[in-house]
């Protein structure tokens, strides 16, 4: 039986961004196994109970919300538990509150030391990160259909296709609120970015 490796801090709350169930879930779906679809439905009541209720700020890590919608939506769809949706109206709303619409259209803010390419008090947002929120809020989109969500995706989309680099076949880790990369550009985090502009 597994043992806990941290205490309940920021390595075990599910704001830490580093939140998945969506394999637990194709587990339990493939093979029927009961204990992992009880550590999936222990994340979930984690973000119900624990992270949703206390989520009210993005950060500067804004896969906070998004794996933890992807996540929530998971088990939604699994499940179809209401609370589990209920959770999600809680995360999404805070990524839809803060977004800036009149400000490049994504989620700018002051970058941290190793998301600014070197570029000292540079703001604007990292595009995996982004990619990840948008990831998030299209999952929710797809069952709601809201459309200020829909609205939200397209904003971030757009910002995120302006620091697109054909030449390099995708994105820099980071760009200035206008679109301006912050690195050059690669393809190595295009798997977390593209999703969101296909979807």
């Amino acid at each position: 039986r597994a043992t806990w490796s941290h205490s309940y801090d920021s390595h075990t709350d599910a704001r830490n961004g580093h939140t998945w169930a969506e394999g637990m879930i194709d587990a339990w779906f493939l093979t029927g196994d009961a204990r992992v679809m009880d550590a999936a439905i222990g994340l979930g009541e984690h973000i119900t109970w624990a992270m949703s209720r206390n989520f009210t700020r993005l950060g500067t890590h804004e896969r906070s919300a998004g794996w933890s919608l992807v996540a929530i939506m998971a088990l939604y769809r699994a499940t179809l538990d209401p609370l589990y949706l209920e959770a999600a109206h809680r995360i999404a709303a805070v990524p839809l509150r803060e977004q800036k619409f009149d400000d490049g259209g994504a989620w700018p803010h002051i970058l941290p030391r190793d998301h600014a390419g070197g570029h000292a008090g540079a703001r604007g947002s990292n595009l995996f990160l982004i990619g990840v929120l948008l990831s998030g809020l299209a999952e929710y989109h797809a069952v709601t259909q809201a459309p200020e969500v829909r609205t939200s995706i397209l904003s971030g989309a757009r910002w995120m296709l302006k620091s697109w680099d054909e030449r390099a076949g995708g994105w820099p880790y980071s760009a200035t609120a206008e679109g301006e990369p912050l690195y050059a550009a690669k393809s190595g985090l295009n798997t977390l970015v593209s999703p969101a502009v296909a979807y």
